[in-house]
């Protein structure tokens, strides 16, 4: 199973457009039944998944439209085009308004460079020449190192740091596919404490420079894969929630606080209401979004479906109900676990809605909990 996509080649741009989700990751659409009042968001349909997206469009609704850079546009059912065929991501199928990216990869190469360098001079006065030499690949001229005539003589494809970096740019700013992977997360956890550790040096390193590049991208990068485990403020460069939310969303820590106590959130560890911050975070305007893999809700969903794929549907939805504390409906719950297990001992497909309502029930992600569930049930026990 995979979901149609709907897209179209913006007439005026040439650029390929596919529907805009907005700071509340909502689909908005327009029901052809309020005639030019649709256009209105007021008046507007908004929906949380792309499936129900999907099926409205079919049905005519019309639905915002966006290759990311220009403003979202309402398009009728008319001007799109449908396509049958699966993509890599969901991440594909959507489109947010992405902030500009702050500086080029170049930029943090250079950084990375003078990084290593001067790690190789700190390298030089703690051992000697030759240490410092087989460290940076090439003779180091000692009174060189702070002035950068050197910088094109370091080899990035000999430091695994450099790929580090290169992976956190992709996933900081989602420019490129690549997203952290739990081991280079890892990685860089380690390199931001040793590197971004106050230590006193000889010589500058970008690292150490608040606002540089590499020191963004880092902390960017970083601070994203905590929160995308649903542990942001649980981080080992003791930061405090300010800090880190400042980063994220690139706002000086001043207007962070001031744009929290606006909406009554507090910015104390230990008083944090998480999933209001992280609400708040996603609508600010220089956030960038976070992949459908990086979202808090990804590793739930997917232990679900791990539990959908390792046990009868009764006690997976067991499994799955008592692990999850963010119920608040469980009489409703219950009511769409019964809906559900009736349809597959049918030897039917569950209605989307009812799956779509489970996932909600259990904040999951919605879209990729439907796209799974057939075929993990598929394969459970039993069956």
């Amino acid at each position: 199973m995979h979901f149609k996509q709907i897209l179209r080649t913006n007439p005026t741009s040439g650029r390929v457009e596919r529907p805009w989700r907005n700071r509340d990751r909502e689909f908005v659409l327009g029901d052809p039944a309020k005639g030019e009042d649709r256009h209105h968001d007021a008046q507007a349909t908004k929906v949380d998944n792309y499936g129900e997206a999907l099926e409205l469009v079919e049905r005519g609704f019309s639905i915002r439209m966006s290759d990311g850079k220009a403003p979202a546009s309402l398009v009728t059912p008319a001007s799109l085009t449908f396509v049958d065929e699966p993509v890599k991501t969901l991440d594909e199928l959507w489109a947010f308004t992405m902030p500009s990216v702050p500086f080029s990869f170049d930029d943090v190469e250079q950084d990375v460079r003078k990084a290593l360098l001067v790690q190789a001079g700190e390298t030089y006065w703690l051992a000697n020449a030759r240490a410092a030499d087989a460290f940076i690949g090439f003779p180091l001229d000692i009174d060189g190192v702070d002035h950068g005539e050197q910088l094109e003589q370091v080899d990035l494809d000999q430091f695994n740091f450099a790929r580090v970096i290169k992976n956190a740019y992709e996933s900081a700013f989602r420019v490129g596919h690549s997203s952290l992977s739990d081991e280079d997360a890892d990685e860089l956890e380690l390199i931001v404490g040793a590197i971004t550790g106050g230590a006193a040096r000889r010589y500058r390193n970008p690292a150490d420079v608040p606002g540089s590049p590499l020191r963004r991208t880092m902390l960017s990068a970083y601070l994203r894969w905590k929160l995308s485990a649903g542990a942001l403020f649980d981080n080992k460069l003791d930061q405090s929630a300010v800090e880190s939310l400042a980063v994220l969303a690139d706002m000086s820590e001043q207007a962070v606080r001031n744009s929290l106590n606006k909406e009554g959130l507090s910015p104390v560890k230990g008083k944090i209401d998480y999933d209001a911050v992280i609400r708040w975070l996603e609508q600010r305007r220089d956030f960038v979004p976070l992949r459908e893999e990086e979202r808090p809700e990804a590793r739930s969903t997917w232990d679900a479906i791990h539990h959908l794929r390792t046990q009868p549907l009764p006690a997976a939805f067991d499994t799955v109900r008592s692990r999850n504390l963010r119920v608040n409906d469980h009489h409703a719950l219950a009511s769409v676990e019964k809906h559900i297990i009736t349809a597959v001992k049918q030897d039917g497909a569950p209605a989307p809605e009812h799956l779509r309502s489970y996932a909600r029930h259990l904040s999951l992600a919605i879209d990729t909990f439907v796209l799974k569930f057939d075929d993990a049930v598929a394969r459970a026990p039993g069956c």
